[in-house]
């Protein structure tokens, strides 16, 4: 079952995927979860705000690729989210 969270994580990836970084900033910031931390990074990596990025990144586990277009890591991202019981 899908829960309010995983409807969190979904907003926060269809903000960046429109490019409103504040947005999905502000949704990820109220959640405490591996995916969010992806999130978030991802949210500073697109801003340029690499040392933000590898902070949150390391948080969740996930390696930092400057090179990973950010299109492939939402589909990661939202493949996460769907795989999730």
């Amino acid at each position: 079952m899908k829960t309010k969270r995983d409807d969190k994580h979904r907003r926060a990836l269809a903000h960046l995927r429109r490019k409103e970084w504040e947005k999905a900033h502000e949704i990820v910031m109220d959640l405490d979860d591996k995916l969010a931390f992806h999130i978030h990074g991802l949210v500073h990596r697109v801003e340029g705000d690499m040392e933000n990025a590898r902070y949150w990144y390391g948080r969740a586990g996930v390696p930092l690729s400057r090179s990973l277009r950010l299109a492939t890591e939402l589909k990661a991202i939202e493949a996460a989210i769907d795989a999730t019981p």
